[in-house]
Parts: C-alpha cells; sequence; structure tokens
C-alpha cells in the first residue's frame, strides 16, 4: 500500500522528491497568470500533463445548455435573469 505524508500546498511543492521527479507543472490563466500545479506521480511520458487551468464557474454553461437543446434565446434570457 503506497504512503506517504499528508502536506499543505507549499510542503508539497517544496518536497525534494516532487521536485527531483519533475512534478511541478505550470498552466496560463489570463486573469491569474502561471498557476503551479501538481501533476500525477505516474509518469506514463512526457505527454501527459497540465495543459491548462480549471473552467471558471460557469465557464462552459452556455455550451452545454446548448448541447441539451436550449436556444440561444433562452441561453440569454437565463443570463439577463442572473442564473448563469
Amino acid at each position: 500500500m503506497p504512503c506517504g505524508p499528508v502536506y499543505n500546498y507549499q510542503q508539497m511543492f517544496d518536497d525534494p522528491q516532487v521536485r527531483h521527479r519533475g512534478l511541478i507543472q505550470y498552466a496560463s490563466d489570463a486573469e491569474l497568470g502561471e498557476i503551479t500545479h501538481i501533476r500525477t506521480p505516474i509518469k506514463i511520458g512526457d505527454s501527459v500533463r497540465v495543459r491548462t487551468v480549471a473552467p471558471k464557474l460557469g465557464q462552459h454553461n452556455a455550451e452545454i445548455f446548448g448541447r441539451l437543446g436550449v436556444s440561444e434565446a433562452e441561453i440569454n434570457q437565463l443570463c439577463a435573469k442572473g442564473v448563469m
């Protein structure tokens, strides 16, 4: 059973093994700049890495509602009401 210490974020990024294995990754955010992430400790290859930051709250609402058949007019009404 794998085990190890429970770290806060600072301890995690400062861990010598994390640094040695190259597990620290960066992704750009338009508002926040470069965001530090930790990649999965199971290294399958260099192609598996953090590429983007997590989406903002509601960032994809219009796209998802559109795929569910909600019309653009209905989406605009929801936005006007502050629902999305």
